[in-house]
């Protein structure tokens, strides 16, 4: 029969591995949403059994357990992504070199957005469109502008003579 000293020490021995299992499990809890998160588990042994009683556990270790697929995604991604940046700062670098001051895709944007924005505030004066470079429809003089009712203007460009009965 075991004394009172082995069974106090077998319920510390107890008491010592849950506390190291409730450690790793908060500490798995805490990392898993970071990037390099690894799962530990407490390894539990039970130690050698005295003639005298004996018993009780003990940790063994902390055991890693490492998801080979996860961790080559991880790696795949992030290597994707620190090319992706590679290629984008190469290509802004390109387009200040390609580019002449003030005259880049965006500044071009810019301005149809803000022809876009004109139109849209005043769609009467929309006959005259222009571009930074040249006008591409001029709007009419005094005397071309139409005046009449519909009708007459209708009758001015219809052509003179038909071929087909009833329209004159």
């Amino acid at each position: 029969m075991a004394s009172l000293f082995q069974l106090l020490s077998i319920a510390r021995d107890g008491m010592q591995a849950q506390t190291a299992g409730l450690s790793v499990a908060s500490q798995n809890i805490g990392g898993a949403s970071t990037p390099d998160y690894v799962k530990r588990r407490v390894r539990l042994e039970t130690p050698p059994v005295s003639g005298d009683g004996g018993g009780g556990v003990l940790v063994g270790g902390i055991d890693r357990n490492v998801d080979r697929f996860a961790t080559a995604r991880v790696v795949e991604q992030e290597g994707r992504l620190h090319s992706a940046q590679a290629r984008e700062g190469v290509l802004a670098n390109f387009e200040v070199l390609a580019s002449p001051i003030g005259d880049n895709i965006l500044d071009r944007m810019g301005a149809l957005g803000s022809a876009f924005a004109d139109v849209a505030s005043s769609p009467a004066d929309g006959l005259t469109i222009t571009s930074s470079k040249t006008d591409v429809r001029q709007a009419p003089s005094g005397d071309e502008t139409p005046s009449g009712d519909a009708s007459s203007i209708a009758m001015k460009r219809a052509p003179s003579s038909s071929t087909e009965p009833g329209i004159t």
